[in-house]
């Protein structure tokens, strides 16, 4: 990457990142109060969550949990499971290891690479940091709502959403996201109603 392309991809970063600014004032206001303030970070694919996390993450310092982790294994994926809106996450393990560990000081999960459809490694997370960023689809499911003091959802318009996963994958895996995994996203986002349930929408 040269000079060039590094100030464009800045530039671009930062005039994203502005339109956050409510969120951030939010942030620095429930910083002042708590201890260590929840963040959940869901919408559409393609649609900004990760480049939001991972600002958050370099201006305050602090770690990320990707739903991508909890990618559900294929000793999981009977015709059953992924009937249930959704129910492609493994929620049952999210619950276990990070949910009901809350109260530690740290977070010990595995990775998930769906790549591979295999565990990868062990990822530790310190819950002594003053905040907590959990992005994704299907981060704000209903089983576990209850751990977030912010959620926050983006959206994406149909074309630029389907431009932005061709720009970071290829043609095959935006067929397969039109097929398969964007039915269940919207069935999961209007089923539970989930931008509806959170604190700002973008």
């Amino acid at each position: 990457m040269n000079e060039t392309q590094k100030k464009d991809m800045i530039n671009k970063t930062k005039e994203e990142i502005s339109r956050f600014l409510d969120l951030f004032l939010k942030i620095e206001e429930y910083l002042e109060k708590k201890d260590r303030v929840i963040i959940g970070i869901d919408g559409n694919s393609a649609s900004g969550k990760t480049t939001l996390a991972n600002a958050l993450k370099d201006i305050y310092g602090v770690d990320v949990i990707h739903m991508d982790d909890f990618f559900l294994p294929k000793d999981l994926r009977s015709e059953k499971r992924l009937n249930e809106i959704g129910g492609n996450i493994h929620y049952e393990r999210f619950i276990d290891e990070i949910v009901n560990n809350m109260d530690q000081e740290k977070l010990v999960y595995r990775k998930f690479d769906c790549s591979k459809m295999d565990y990868i490694e062990d990822k530790i997370i310190a819950l002594t940091k003053p905040m907590l960023i959990i992005e994704g689809v299907y981060s704000l499911h209903p089983k576990y709502t209850q751990i977030y003091d912010l959620k926050v959802f983006l959206s994406s318009q149909d074309e630029d959403q389907k431009s932005r996963i061709l720009e970071r994958s290829n043609q095959e895996k935006l067929d397969r996201y039109i097929k398969e995994w964007l039915p269940l996203e919207e069935s999961y986002f209007k089923e539970f109603e989930i931008n509806k349930t959170c604190d700002f929408i973008f």
